[in-house]
């Protein structure tokens, strides 16, 4: 499906719930320059500066001031910026 997404010259948002963001379809949206936003699962494993941890662990050093307000309708979410590598898969810049 993600790529059947045309191609734009403004930036394209890919957002998902926690049940798609899997190793294929985040490099696919890496590759045709996609940005994405999604949740993940706290038992999802990545690297953040290179250390391995479970996102559950990480969250706890996360504060309000490190995440940004995202508007969507009339839903507002706070979002976390990740770059860097999960389980299975290279690097993830989204």
């Amino acid at each position: 499906m993600i790529q059947a997404v045309p191609m734009s010259k403004y930036p394209t948002y890919v957002l998902m719930d926690s049940w798609y963001p899997s190793s294929s379809v985040l490099q696919t949206c890496a590759e045709r320059g996609f940005h994405v936003i999604s949740g993940l699962k706290t038992t999802r494993i990545f690297y953040p500066q290179g250390i391995r941890q479970s996102l559950k662990s990480f969250a706890s050093y996360i504060s309000k001031s490190d995440t940004d307000l995202v508007t969507i309708g009339s839903s507002a979410y706070r979002v976390y910026r990740y770059e860097g590598k999960l389980n299975r898969w290279k690097t993830l810049p989204c």
